[in-house]
């Protein structure tokens, strides 16, 4: 059987019924809130419960009793049982993403939840020295995610591949502390600097679906994995290389679903056409 919530993590008991019995205390799973982020996050919902792990995970999560502003009591959340596998934990993320950041805390009003700020995309930075607009976007809005050495070293060794996917995957495979601090910068840089920045002006899909989907894409460029599997995909050019990529990186398969969900939603038939 699935764990649920840990038994050291009490919620208020209601007073007796008839003969005395307890009230049975309503949780997450089988309130309003859990209602609504289960409709609301559906697609990311089906992402958790099909992963073994990301389901022990949700089925702790559904357990758990509920905080005085309807959602999940956070000290419960925060004790169900985290995936260790890359899969588990993009499932889990792109899952807490919507439920706090995205279409759950807008639309779920029972949850009592204001969207949080993603991590990546809300830095805490001193003010800026430079005065060169890239670099001064950095130092204002992405310092804690600075390209460094390892991220230099493995930004040369990608731009010696001209768009080679074997080469750059010879890159990624010598340097992966330099993938990690890699994706993690552009997961910051692009979307809050990318109107600064010349080397990072992104084509008009991407812009669509940063203007709508800035937090999954932070989601999955915090990810190594995703990252990696979003620059596999914009090497290629047909269907067959797609799936490729697919099969190459599978556990970043719920956080670029996400974004790719989002951007499906916001920019087909505007400024995509169908491939990202």
């Amino acid at each position: 059987m699935l764990a649920a919530c840990p038994s050291g993590v009490e919620g208020p008991t209601g007073g007796g019924g008839a003969g005395g019995e307890a009230t049975p205390e309503l949780t997450f799973g089988a309130s309003d809130c859990g209602s609504c982020v289960a409709d609301v996050c559906q697609s990311h919902v089906a992402a958790c419960e099909s992963d073994p792990e990301c389901a022990v995970y949700l089925e702790c999560l559904r357990a758990c009793p509920l905080a005085e502003g309807g959602d999940a009591d956070p000290a419960c959340e925060a004790a169900c049982p985290l995936p260790n596998a890359a899969s588990g934990k993009g499932a889990v993320t792109a899952l807490t993403s919507c439920r706090t950041t995205g279409e759950g805390a807008l639309s779920c009003e029972p949850c009592g939840r204001t969207p949080a700020a993603h991590p990546l995309l809300s830095q805490t930075c001193p003010p800026p020295t430079a005065t060169e607009p890239c670099a001064r976007c950095e130092e204002e809005r992405c310092c804690e995610t600075r390209c460094n050495a390892d991220c230099q070293a493995y930004a040369s060794c990608m731009q010696t591949c001209g768009g080679m996917i074997d080469c750059e995957d010879g890159c990624a495979a010598a340097n992966p502390a330099g993938v990690q601090e890699l994706s993690r910068w552009l997961g910051c840089q692009v979307p809050l600097c990318g109107d600064v920045c010349a080397s990072l002006v992104p084509g008009p899909c991407l812009e669509c679906g940063l203007e709508h989907c800035a937090n999954q894409f932070a989601d999955c460029f915090a990810q190594p994995e995703c990252f990696l599997r979003f620059r596999c995909g914009s090497l290629c050019g047909d269907d067959a290389c797609f799936l490729a990529c697919d099969d190459k990186y599978p556990e970043s398969e719920a956080l670029f679903s996400a974004f790719l969900v989002c951007v499906g939603q916001h920019c087909l038939g505007g400024p995509c056409s169908g491939k990202f």
